[in-house]
Parts: C-alpha cells; sequence; structure tokens
C-alpha cells in the first residue's frame, strides 16, 4: 500500500478475505484523496413495494459552512423521488440539518380513513442547534404530508421512531439553577399525542444554603397541555393548565466515620386547572417531552 496524504491511495495485489477465505483478488487499485468537486452515488435495487429501483445522489463539494447532496430516485411502481439534504454550521449561529423530499408516487393507496392519498407526498425534516455561553437553543420540525410517508419512502427512519416530535426549546444554565421553556406543537394530524404551549420549568439542584448545615433543591413547572387525538379518532381534544412546585431541604449527617445519615423534609403543590373541550371525563397524562430524554 502506498499512501501520499491528500493527494491518493494506491493498492497493489490487495486480498479481500472473509475469515481466513480469499473472496477477491485485486492485482492494482488507487484512490484519490483529493476533494473533489461532486460526486455520484448509485444504490440499484429491487423491493416487492417499490419494483426495481435506482437510488441516486449528487454530493457537492463541502466547505466550512455547507455540506450536502441532493436525491433524485425511480422506483419502476411508485415513481420519481428527489430533494436536498443540507448541512449547515455557523459560528455565530449554530449548526442544523435540513432533509426535503417530494415523491410523486404513482401508487399512493389510502390511508387510515380510507382516504385516498395525494400522488405528491411531501417529508421535511430540519434539526437546528444554537449554543452560547450557558444558553441553548434547539428546534426541531418533522412534517409529513400523510401517515405512511415515511413508512413507504424512508423504512429505516420509520422503525427506529414511528411518531417523531416537533419542538422549540430554550435553555439557560446557572451555577444551580436551569430555566427551561419547551412549545411542542403537533404538525401531523394523523399522529396522537400532548401537546405543550407551554411548558416552563424550574430546576435546582442540591446545594448548600450559604454557610449553614442544610441543603436544598427544587423542581417548578407551569404549562398547557393539550390531548390531542388523531385525525380518525371519535375523541375530543381537551387540554388544561398544570402548575407543579416541589421543595426540599437535607441535613447530611455522618456518624463514626462510615455511617451516613441524611434526613430530609420537603412538600409538594400541584394545581390543575379546569379543563376543555367536550367530554372531558379521564385525566390528562403527560408523555416524556423531549427534555426527559436528555
Amino acid at each position: 500500500i502506498e499512501v501520499s496524504p491528500g493527494e491518493y491511495a494506491l493498492f497493489r495485489g490487495a486480498t479481500f478475505y472473509a475469515g481466513k477465505v480469499p473472496i477477491f483478488y485485486l492485482p492494482y487499485y488507487r484512490r484519490n484523496l483529493k476533494q473533489r468537486p461532486w460526486n455520484l452515488h448509485l444504490k440499484p435495487g429491487y423491493k416487492s413495494e417499490w419494483g426495481g429501483f435506482l437510488l441516486s445522489s449528487i454530493r457537492w463539494s463541502a466547505n466550512e459552512t455547507f455540506d450536502g447532496e441532493f436525491n433524485l430516485d425511480y422506483r419502476t411502481e411508485r415513481g420519481i423521488g428527489l430533494g436536498p439534504s443540507i448541512i449547515y454550521e455557523n459560528p455565530k449561529w449554530g449548526e442544523g440539518r435540513l432533509d426535503l423530499y417530494r415523491a410523486y408516487d404513482d401508487d399512493p393507496l389510502t390511508d387510515s380513513r380510507g382516504i385516498a392519498l395525494d400522488r405528491e407526498r411531501d417529508l421535511l425534516q430540519w434539526s437546528h442547534r444554537f449554543t452560547r455561553d450557558n444558553l441553548t437553543a434547539t428546534g426541531v420540525i418533522n412534517y409529513e404530508s400523510d401517515e405512511y410517508m415515511r413508512r413507504d419512502f424512508f423504512q429505516d427512519q420509520y422503525q427506529q421512531n414511528a411518531q417523531p416530535n416537533s419542538y422549540f426549546e430554550i435553555s439557560k444554565n446557572w451555577s444551580n439553577y436551569n430555566l427551561s421553556v419547551l412549545a411542542q406543537p403537533r404538525v401531523n394530524a394523523f399522529y396522537e399525542g400532548i401537546q405543550r404551549t407551554p411548558d416552563i420549568k424550574l430546576s435546582g439542584t442540591r446545594h448548600q444554603l450559604g454557610n449553614s448545615p442544610f441543603y436544598y433543591d427544587t423542581e417548578s413547572s407551569v404549562g398547557y397541555f393539550e390531548r390531542r387525538y388523531d385525525y380518525a379518532s371519535n375523541n375530543n381534544d381537551y387540554g388544561l393548565l398544570r402548575a407543579d412546585t416541589l421543595h426540599q431541604i437535607y441535613l447530611p449527617k455522618t456518624y463514626g466515620g462510615w455511617l451516613n445519615v441524611t434526613p430530609r423534609i420537603g412538600a409538594r403543590f400541584t394545581h390543575y386547572g379546569k379543563s376543555n373541550g367536550l367530554s372531558t371525563t379521564c385525566l390528562l397524562y403527560t408523555s416524556p417531552s423531549p427534555r426527559d430524554a436528555t
């Protein structure tokens, strides 16, 4: 093997093995390591739901700000699909990724309500993260034109997360406290979930109160939560205001150099506002939010 960094890699007499069995011999291969202005990637194959297909992407040369590719796919049973994928980074405004895809589906079938899907089917995925000192802002949008868009054309994504969330969150950290504001709207009407508009949370990690032997932590939140059913459900959406605050004081003690005892006293108060919406006879369950996952 001969390597010239940033120029080329040259292989002579290369043999590929499966375990100890040689399966392929390459007498000569040269790979250009220089940055190329354009790269074309092709992936042919066959699937029963697609027929024969050719997935292609044209990747342009990356720089310090932008990287990405343009996808152009053809499926004999489903038609053409196309769209860009862009990765960007800016020292001042943060970093993110944007994916746009439109499929001109020749066989869109029907949704869960039995209504025919449009031939033009869209997918938009955008994520952005901005960090400055102790302030972090994160935005995620997952839009699909119909409930089967990702299942039909992006099965790997669908298997990993069948119902991705969209949300915006701003978080500020101090030495012992964190304040976050989360908004989690429902972007796709065919998904069921809890909409938060907004959810404000103040958390205080356990810390000493001055020079006293006491320690304190807290967690307080207030938000408006709305249970939104999917468009095929006969249930009515409903929402309410919830406020919750928890305060705890600790007095850690060590006896005999080995026995640690931490008595504590605390109080918690939770208030639920009056629910709006028709026939709301069940309690509101708040599903995990993006901040819970992190």
